[in-house]
């Protein structure tokens, strides 16, 4: 889902239109909660966020590999890799069955 879907699909809420929560108000708060995520994952490596999800990096050392095209020997760079564990509530609800 692209970003733009996410801010019409959260701010259709029935809570949301209750409390007369404004589509500019929707769009700040999205990306704010971004923003918080993306600053806990550089600081601390994880974001946990209680009975939903939890996301935590894990470093990739780099490695030496060779390219398809040229032939060449090529280095991939160190980097970080995300991780997302859903919460057992999270999983629980998803895997519910409808009656």
């Amino acid at each position: 889902m692209a970003l733009k879907g996410l801010y019409r699909e959260v701010w259709e809420d029935e809570e949301l239109r209750k409390n007369k929560v404004t589509q500019s108000t929707v769009i700040l708060v999205i990306d704010a909660f971004g923003r918080v995520i993306k600053k806990s994952l550089k600081e601390k490596g994880f974001f946990r966020w209680k009975n939903h999800f939890s996301f935590h990096t894990v470093k990739i050392k780099g490695w030496n590999t060779k390219s398809v095209r040229t032939g060449k020997d090529e280095k991939i760079k160190d980097f970080k890799r995300i991780y997302v564990r859903p919460s057992k509530d999270l999983k629980e609800e998803v895997n519910k069955q409808d009656n």
